[in-house]
């Protein structure tokens, strides 16, 4: 489903910019690879993401070792 999704969204983003004029293998470029036309502001949102992402990952992940050593230490004594 996912798979099917997304051809048809970028065929969809493939036929909207043939529509407006622009070259095949321009489009075909731009489609398969968004980052070539990315903004810098959208670069920063991008960076951002992955950096909240990484940061929560870490956060429960030192979370989770700390409960279990916590529980450890409560049953060894």
């Amino acid at each position: 489903m996912s798979t099917l999704l997304a051809v048809s969204l970028v065929s969809l983003i493939v036929l909207i910019d043939l529509i407006m004029g622009h070259n095949f293998s321009g489009v075909i470029k731009k489609g398969l690879n968004p980052f070539q036309v990315m903004e810098p502001g959208e670069y920063v949102i991008v960076f951002l993401f992955v950096f909240y992402i990484v940061i929560k990952t870490v956060y429960s992940t030192v979370k989770k070792k700390y409960t279990e050593n916590s529980n450890q230490n409560e049953s060894n004594s």
